[in-house]
């Protein structure tokens, strides 16, 4: 699971699940996507979004849009020996969102002693 969470607030804004069922090794953020995405149109500021990179089991990273869960790369070795094509080109890993529902975060805020805090979906 990948959650993201408002730190302001301590409230958790998304929950994903992510679909390799491989552990995720490492995490790391970047609101630049990687230089291979400026070729043929350059970097422009105006770009700039979140993008989630997760290391999840042997030889891959994904990279997510952090704004809509989708994947825009991944980065992958694979096995030079390895003739199944299967093995060599696999899907795109994907990041299903799991629903938080507004009773679970207005509890939240409850436990925390801010009662009079409204919360939109």
């Amino acid at each position: 699971f990948i959650a993201l969470w408002d730190l302001r607030f301590q409230q958790m804004m998304k929950l994903w699940r992510h679909s390799r069922s491989s552990p995720i090794n490492r995490l790391a953020t970047s609101f630049v996507p990687p230089p291979q995405s400026w070729v043929g149109k350059g970097y422009n500021n105006n770009d700039a979004r979140p993008y989630i990179f997760a290391a999840t089991g042997p030889n891959e990273c994904a990279m997510f849009d952090a704004s809509s869960g989708h994947c825009s790369e991944c980065f992958r070795t694979v096995e030079y020996s390895s003739r199944s094509p299967s093995s060599r080109i696999d899907g795109l890993p994907q990041l299903q969102e799991i629903p938080l529902s507004t009773t679970m975060r207005r509890k939240s805020l409850l436990s925390q002693g801010n009662g009079s805090a409204r919360l939109g979906d």
